[in-house]
């Protein structure tokens, strides 16, 4: 799934439990440690840069927008480091098949403009996987 051009939405929380929501681009998954490393648009000074390095909580979920497949995984971020040239490169072929694929749902005007840079490489390890695809089980935990 993460092949694909899904659409990838972050949540951080702070401290006092408000949330944050940003874009996340580039993902890979390493099968060997179960983990997940995205490109997470957060500026320095955000509530996003902040809530990932105080407390590491992260909620991605993961759709595709030809199927509306959906999935919600949960972690803690162990790793926060500036993106590499590989990196970079994952990222914008990413944006390219999410471009693509929304394109082919109409939108062919802007979608690339969901883009802001500013990203950085997190690492986490799978607590938690959730279906979100609405239907009968929508919310059901896969691990």
């Amino acid at each position: 799934m993460l092949a694909g051009g899904v659409a990838i939405v972050v949540a951080t929380a702070g401290p006092d439990g408000r949330p944050t929501l940003t874009r996340a681009w580039g993902p890979s998954f390493d099968n060997g440690s179960s983990t997940i490393s995205i490109a997470v648009t957060a500026p320095a000074g955000s509530a996003t840069l902040a809530n990932l390095e105080s407390n590491g909580a992260i909620a991605v979920t993961v759709s595709e927008p030809l199927t509306y497949r959906t999935v919600q995984v949960k972690g803690r971020v162990d790793h926060i480091e500036a993106p590499s040239e590989d990196d970079r490169a994952r990222v914008h072929a990413h944006l390219d098949r999410f471009v693509a694929d929304v394109a082919q749902l109409g939108i062919t005007d802007g979608a690339d403009g969901l883009f802001l840079g500013d990203l950085v490489m997190v690492r986490f390890e799978i607590d938690e996987l959730y279906d979100q695809t609405p239907g009968d089980d929508a919310g059901k935990q896969l691990r």
